[in-house]
């Protein structure tokens, strides 16, 4: 998880100033009679305005005119309480909406003549400042950046965010935007891998959720930004798997475990080896070499060897950043005769009924008493 730092107004370039005040254009049926926008948009939890006017009609109507509401084949009358005369021959609607049911073909309505004029309004949320960036950096390559934007909005076309970054000065964009991510990932410049990943810098990212009409991106309708967040991509660094996983020098109780890292050479790691057994019972080790010798095991028993690493950094033994995924390899270890017969004596036996099919029987042995050869 990241903090927020005080370093407030970072990216004041970044920063998308959207200016509300302005009307959007629509085609209306009725002549000079009119439906106004005051704003087309109706944001979720906020009021819709609107305005009807009748150009043509003689004396007071107001009185006479209401809105009604189609949304899906369902036409709804809006209550006169949200209705406000504001001359002779017009209304004005404020609507409260609360719900993608609100959307639809709002109709201005005179009762003795019928149809004045309509418009489509579309509602969504209003964008809320991302609170969180989880970053990732995979094998000190590759970093990806993910959020949430804290609202499931209706029209997902209608919604961008944008990652903006700088590490000296200057705001950038993502290099590699996806819809809730940013990526810096490898790129291959002539015969060789090139990444546009700093991993030994510290990156102070801010996030810019935006509305935007259906008609265009370049229309916003309301912006919010989240606070500066400070990366340290060495924090967070999830190591490739290790890979050539053998098992060597096996006997019936022991085995020699061995494996490989592709940055065994340049990075010091924390390994965790598993042990799997039957009836998932589980031996645990950690090392920081790329070896372990287990022992105490059961003959002719099928292992699952699991191994992981986290990064260790010099001169610490504190692990830091995530676990890479486990690889993993079954074993069997080899056969084995009792090392004596069983100690019994005449009686210490139970016998009962087998209530399952098929019945088990699991018999246990230890070591035979040393013979005694002489007696003084």
């Amino acid at each position: 998880m990241t903090r927020p730092t005080r370093r407030q107004g970072i990216l004041r370039t970044a920063v998308l100033v959207a200016t509300l005040n302005y009307s959007i254009a629509f085609l209306f049926r009725g002549g000079d009679n009119t439906v106004r926008p005051v704003n087309p948009y109706g944001f979720i939890n906020e009021t819709l305005t609107l305005t009807c006017t009748v150009t043509t009609a003689p004396g007071n109507i107001s009185g006479e005119l209401y809105f009604k509401k189609t949304y899906k084949n369902e036409v709804k009358v809006l209550p006169m309480q949200y209705i406000t005369p504001t001359s002779d021959r017009s209304i004005r609607l404020d609507y409260p909406i609360t719900s993608e049911l609100d959307q639809g073909q709002y109709t201005c309505i005179r009762k003795t003549k019928g149809f004045i004029a309509e418009q489509r309004v579309h509602v969504e949320y209003r964008p809320k400042k991302v609170e969180k960036i989880d970053c990732r950096v995979f094998d000190w390559r590759n970093m990806t950046c993910t959020w949430d934007l804290g609202v499931d909005f209706i029209h997902k076309d209608m919604v961008k965010s944008e990652l903006y970054w700088e590490i000296k000065g200057g705001a950038n964009k993502c290099p590699h935007p996806g819809e809730k991510t940013c990526t810096w990932r490898e790129i291959e410049e002539g015969n060789r891998l090139y990444s546009n990943l700093k991993p030994y810098q510290t990156y102070f990212m801010q996030v810019n959720v935006t509305v935007h009409t259906k008609e265009s991106e370049e229309s916003p309708l309301a912006t919010a930004a989240s606070d500066v967040f400070s990366i340290n991509p060495l924090n967070l660094v999830e190591p490739a798997p290790v890979h050539s996983l053998t098992v060597e020098n096996m006997t019936s109780t022991c085995l020699y475990l061995l494996w490989n890292h592709g940055q065994q050479s340049m990075r010091r790691m924390m390994y965790t080896v598993l042990v799997l057994r039957e009836r998932g019972s589980v031996l645990k080790f950690n090392t920081s070499e790329r070896e372990v010798t287990v022992c105490d095991l059961h003959p002719a028993r099928r292992y699952e060897l699991q191994v992981s690493c986290i990064p260790l950094p010099h001169g610490s033994n504190t692990i830091r950043g995530f676990y890479s995924d486990w690889t993993s390899i079954e074993v069997e270890t080899l056969e084995d005769v009792p090392s004596g017969v069983p100690g019994v004596r005449l009686g210490s036996f139970v016998s009962g009924d087998c209530e399952s099919s098929p019945c088990y029987a699991t018999i246990y042995w230890k070591a035979s008493v040393a013979k005694i050869t002489s007696v003084t």
